[in-house]
């Protein structure tokens, strides 16, 4: 059974740090390298997978956990009353896991620990591939002489660690027995021998013990005084479990404790139950867990050795604290020699190159600056990278990246040859990926609830069609048995798509593992980035050779595979995104046409109705229907039209300009079109070898068709959509926010008056409606320009409805409108960064809490497109 990352975090930040000389400030809160030291340690943990963080609190509790909870909302504290050491603490702080009967692994730390991830994550792989019950991080004592030795046994197996104070304790009792060996010592002498172990007065009169008052009256040292503490004999060391261990013993290896532990949670609980105060100071040790545990043979330990002292580090008193900033400092001066880019490394790799100063200023400006942002996107890898290797195995792979995306201007018209003003946004979907030597497919997921491991044969989907007609292969009886709904349906849609352009070529299987972002059904098209996401795999794993444009066209036809007849806006956002700026985009054939700067000043909003956009079967009918009733209303305008039959091919060929029409003449056109019309209706029009293909996308359908609703809605957006780059290059901002409210009413299916009580939204496409725009055209009102008609196409719902609304009631808001597809999903706002806190506050007040809804809203910018990494 293979095993799902699941650590959490003890760490411990009781103690008082007095040698800090700070009484204002506690020990973890002292800045390393600009950051609090527990904030520092966090954020390591954070990044490789470790949550929930249990932080144990005593001395100046409330300090340590106002400065936690800044940044970290889900730590849990409790709380140690009085210093017991670090076994006391450790209880502690596992009693909460274990009244919740956590059965996970514990990481336990000290809160004032510098780790480098790279140690902490060969900690972690170790602690799994050894299937061990406990690993912990050594070091050598000339590095750290002030750590605990690790005993090992003749075998390398960790048998003990010995507390310095114990170990150097056994030295001076072994000096003193040796000593009065020859005679009485003089009290000066033990005093100075004790001194040189024990600088603090406090712990040479515990190492002492009764010996303390008798050299401190000036009384010399004599055998009989040393027997009572070591026996007949020379001084043994014993363990807790009774073992002895001999000089030889304890100066075997030469390793250090540096005290950072991972346990599995039952073996740490038995041991804790086992652990008692019986040593010189009364104190309960954390490290004597590691003899209990060796002492009973059935549990597995295991030490790390750290390649560099630096990759553990720990400070008692600000002389070390100011040598451990230094390090950091010369670290973040350092520049890195890069190696020759290449796409393909193992996971550990992958990990040690993400630590770096080079690919943390790359994720910087992949995300605009936000270093916060970029921090948390390259934790999220991380933890993608640790369960890859965790699942597959230390193997080559390579990473791809796929943003969300936004059409600004340009919805429902890239499968008529439309055009979309796109950027893509800071929600992305990650994959690792690996080849294989078959062609099976081992598909999971970070988020295994809602996306459940999967394994499958490419082979199994490939027919005869499959290799000469994707649209006849979409359209056979082997893709319509496949079983709808399933997320691993975009991985094959990607990998089919793509082996069919490349027949010539033979794809391997792939092991792959996804984590992303994205809202899912919430119309920023995760199921899109999936796409991506695969065929960017795919290319890089095949060296394959081919141009953004047809990547981009074979997405979208891939997507066919899953029942939609949509086109490839979604994947051109994503894969020609670019920061800062809209890319305009035209299609059949896809051409990048330009790219503008985003409006300064002004941010991208998204809300997320909590209404799922899901593609299920009957969504699924309703997009293929609006599809539909486009190439219904073309064919008919040609058979209606014969003369500008030539000049039509797609939708967005429609229109006064490109069939050199007056606008009059245009409308009236248009107004040929039926407002419904049966499926009989139509077949009696146009012929059924013509329709047959149509309504083969929506079989069980059995409505109306409004035509010229749907119609005018599309060639009015493509006018809008020519139109919007202009708007933008020129700093025309509110006119283009204008274009973006009368999308969305082409979109509406209800209007909310000043009180907020919804009212049916229906567009009079009607004869009067015709007429009236005709005769305005005849007067030259402006008003009667076709980019300022809305059309119907109806794929909002009530909920998007009301966020536009609200949205719009906001001073600073440009335009609004329904992201996506719709049926669900999101509305986007384009907003003033002066007015996103009142637009936050408002759908807050009146959207989300009036409904018990947790408020999702995204304030984004935009970003680069797809690809994959390289180092």
């Amino acid at each position: 059974m293979e095993h799902q990352l699941k650590i959490a975090s003890v760490i411990l930040a009781a103690g008082k740090g007095t040698r800090m000389g700070s009484p204002d400030k506690q020990k973890v809160c002292f800045p390393a390298g600009g950051t609090p030291a527990i904030i520092r340690s966090i954020r390591t943990y954070s990044s490789l997978g470790i949550s929930p963080h249990v932080v144990v609190v005593g001395h100046g509790a409330e300090q340590v956990m106002d400065m936690v909870s800044s940044e970290f909302d889900d730590a849990i504290y409790t709380y140690q009353s009085e210093q017991r050491g670090t076994g006391h603490a450790t209880k502690i702080g596992i009693r909460m896991l274990r009244d919740l009967h956590y059965d996970g692994d514990i990481l336990v730390v000290a809160g004032d620990k510098i780790i480098e991830p790279a140690i902490l994550l060969r900690l972690i792989l170790t602690f799994y591939e050894q299937k061990s019950d406990l690993a912990f991080i050594v070091g050598q004592s000339k590095d750290s002489p002030d750590a605990g030795r690790v005993i090992l046994s003749d075998t390398g197996q960790p048998m003990a660690v010995v507390e310095t104070f114990d170990l150097r304790r056994w030295e001076l009792m072994t000096a003193l027995w040796n000593g009065t060996s020859i005679g009485p010592m003089e009290a000066a002498v033990v005093q100075g021998m004790a001194r040189d172990l024990f600088p603090n007065e406090k712990k040479r009169a515990l190492a002492l013990g009764s010996l303390w008052q008798q050299v401190d009256r000036g009384d010399p040292v004599h055998r009989s005084d040393v027997e009572k503490f070591t026996g007949d004999g020379n001084p043994k060391f014993k363990l807790p479990d009774g073992r002895e261990l001999n000089a030889q013993d304890l100066n075997r290896n030469g390793l250090t404790n540096l005290s950072v532990y991972l346990f599995r949670a039952a073996t740490l609980y038995a041991a804790l139950d086992k652990l008692t105060s019986d040593n010189a100071q009364q104190e309960e040790y954390l490290t004597d867990v590691v003899g209990i545990l060796s002492g009973e043979n059935h549990f597995r330990t295991h030490v790390v050795q750290v390649d560099d002292p630096h990759q553990v580090m720990a400070f008692n008193n600000q002389e070390e604290l100011r040598e451990i900033n230094r390090y950091l400092r010369s670290q973040e001066r350092r520049v890195r020699v890069a190696r020759p880019p290449s796409k393909f490394h193992r996971p550990l790799q992958w990990l040690q190159a993400l630590d770096s100063d080079n690919m943390t200023r790359f994720f910087t400006r992949l995300y605009n600056g936000n270093q916060s942002l970029a921090t948390q996107k390259m934790n999220r890898l991380k933890r993608l990278l640790i369960q890859f290797k965790q699942e597959y195995g230390d193997i080559d792979v390579t990473i791809a990246r796929a943003p969300g995306r936004v059409n600004l201007m340009g919805r429902h018209i890239d499968h008529q040859g439309g055009n979309g003003n796109l950027i893509a946004i800071d929600r992305e979907i990650f994959l690792v990926a690996a080849q294989r030597d078959d062609d099976v497919m081992q598909v999971s997921n970070l988020d295994r609830i809602k996306f459940p491991r999967r394994e499958f044969r490419m082979s199994d989907y490939m027919n005869g069609e499959f290799h000469t007609n994707w649209l006849n292969y979409v359209n056979s009886d082997v893709v319509e048995r496949i079983e709808k709904g399933d997320w691993s349906n975009y991985i094959k849609a990607a990998y089919l798509r793509f082996q069919s352009h490349f027949s010539d070529r033979c794809f391997k299987g792939l092991n792959m593992m996804f984590s992303g972002d994205i809202p899912i059904a919430a119309g920023l098209s995760s199921s899109s980035a999936m796409v991506v996401a695969t065929a960017e795999a795919l290319v890089a794993l095949n060296e394959l050779s081919i141009d953004p444009a047809d990547f981009v066209e074979r997405c979208g036809e891939g997507e066919w595979f899953v029942g939609t007849r949509g086109g490839c806006a979604d994947h051109a956002a994503m894969k020609m995104g670019r920061q800062g700026q809209v890319v305009n985009v035209s299609f059949h054939p896809f051409r990048s046409q330009e790219a503008v700067p985003f409006p300064e000043d002004h941010l991208i909003v998204i809300c997320d109705s909590h209404v799922k956009a899901y593609k299920s079967s009957s969504s699924r009918t309703t997009f293929n229907q609006r599809v539909a009733c486009y190439h219904l209303g073309r064919m008919l305008i040609r058979k209606n039209f014969p003369q500008y039959a030539a000049l039509i091919e797609h939708l967005r060929d429609i229109s006064p300009e490109r069939l050199n029409m007056e606008l009059t003449d245009f409308y009236t056109m248009i107004r040929q079109l039926p407002c419904e019309a049966t499926r009989d209706q139509l077949i009696g029009w146009l012929g059924s070898s013509e329709t047959a293909s149509i309504f083969a996308s929506h079989p069980a359908y059995d409505g109306t068709y409004p035509i010229r609703d749907i119609v005018l809605f599309g060639i009015s957006e493509c006018e809008r959509s020519r139109r919007a780059p202009g708007l933008l290059r020129e700093g025309r901002i509110t006119d283009f926010g204008r274009l973006m409210s009368i999308s969305h009413d082409g979109d509406r299916v209800v209007r909310y008056n000043d009180h907020w009580s919804e009212s049916h939204y229906h567009f009079d496409c009607s004869e009067r409606y015709f007429e009236d725009i005709v005769s305005s055209a005849h007067q030259g009102d402006d008003k009667a320009a076709l980019h300022l008609q809305s059309g119907s196409y109806r794929c909002s719902t009530p909920e998007i409805d009301l966020i536009v609304d609200l949205a719009g009631s906001i001073r600073g808001v440009k335009g609004a409108q329904i992201s996506g597809a719709g049926l669900g999903g999101c509305a986007m706002v384009m907003v003033e960064d002066s007015a996103v806190e009142d637009l936050i506050r408002v759908l807050t007040d009146k959207y989300y809490a009036t409904s018990d809804l947790e408020p999702a809203i995204a304030i984004c910018t935009p970003v680069a497109g797809s690809g994959v990494f390289e180092i």
